[in-house]
């Protein structure tokens, strides 16, 4: 597909990796037995494939609001389920609490700006234990959360623990990220958080 060799081979995207690997990490690299995990905003599928290919089991559950985009994550052959939705909307409608092991989501949010009720309804669908991994853009001169020239949000890591302390999360990992992607030749700083849910 156009639109994956752009994002990984032109723009040297590393999102899907990062969420990944941060969420192994965080579980003391383990790989069997995750249980239900959540793809949210899955988009090509990019994620579960990286899940698949680092030998992970799991029933994995895709939800994107791009039918396109669902059968390409489809294409791959490493999805229990693919929904299309939206993500808050499917997760309160379909999911039930404390339901899920972890949730991955790779540059979604960088697409909503406020992710207080996303943060929410993740909070509602982890087991006790269970882990949000996921990317956001950096905003270099403070502030929260913004709408950045390039037409995406950039979040704050004080807006992050804040927003995950009031949701019941403990931040588990947080890492600065030098290049989530490249844009127009220059890397896009970002940042990497899994959350636990307490």
């Amino acid at each position: 597909d156009a639109f994956e060799k752009e994002l990984v081979g032109t723009l040297a995207y590393q999102g899907h990796v990062l969420v990944v690997d941060g969420l192994l990490d965080a579980a003391g690299g383990r790989t069997t037995d995750f249980g239900t995990v959540l793809d949210v905003g899955c988009g090509t599928g990019l994620c579960g494939e990286i899940w698949a290919k680092r030998g992970c089991t799991s029933r994995l559950v895709g939800v994107d609001l791009a039918q396109r985009m669902l059968e390409l994550a489809e294409s791959k052959g490493v999805y229990d389920e693919l929904h299309c939705g939206d993500i808050v909307e499917y997760m309160d409608g379909k999911i039930d609490d404390a339901s899920v092991d972890a949730v991955l989501s790779a540059d979604v949010f960088i697409y909503i700006g406020d992710i207080g009720d996303v943060l929410k309804s993740c909070a509602r669908v982890l087991k006790p234990g269970g882990r949000l991994s996921f990317t956001v853009e950096a905003l270099k001169d403070g502030g929260e959360v913004r709408l950045l020239p390039c037409g995406r949000f950039g979040h704050s890591s004080s807006y992050i623990r804040e927003l995950a302390a009031r949701c019941g999360f403990e931040v588990q990992v947080e890492r600065s990220v030098d290049a989530l992607r490249h844009q127009g030749g220059v890397p896009v700083k970002g940042g990497l958080f899994v959350l636990r849910k307490a």
